[in-house]
C-alpha cells in the first residue's frame, strides 16, 4: 500500500515525540498549514513550506514527499523505517 505524505508527516511527528504545534514552532510553518497537510486537505504544499518541514524533522525532501528512504534509515532511536 502506498503511503501518503500526510501519513508520513504524522508518523514522523509521532516517532519523534513532537506535536504539530511543536513542529510549527520548530519549522516556522503555521499550525493550520501543517494540520491541513496532515489531514490530506493540502496535498500540494509549496516547496518552501516542505523545505521548512524537512529541516525541522531532519529528513530529506524525498523522504517526506515521496517516501524514498535510504536503506537502514533510523528515524528515531530504536525505530527503523520499513
Amino acid at each position: 500500500m502506498q503511503e501518503t505524505m500526510a501519513k508520513r508527516l504524522g508518523t514522523l511527528c509521532e516517532v519523534r515525540g513532537i506535536s504539530l504545534r511543536e513542529l510549527a514552532k520548530l519549522s516556522g510553518v503555521g499550525y493550520t498549514t501543517l494540520s491541513d497537510i496532515k489531514r490530506g486537505y493540502n496535498i500540494a504544499p509549496k516547496e518552501s513550506t516542505l523545505m521548512k518541514i524537512v529541516g525541522a524533522l531532519n529528513v530529506s525532501f524525498d523522504e517526506l514527499v515521496y517516501g524514498i528512504w535510504p536503506a537502514n534509515t533510523v528515524i528515531s532511536k530504536g525505530e527503523a523505517w520499513k
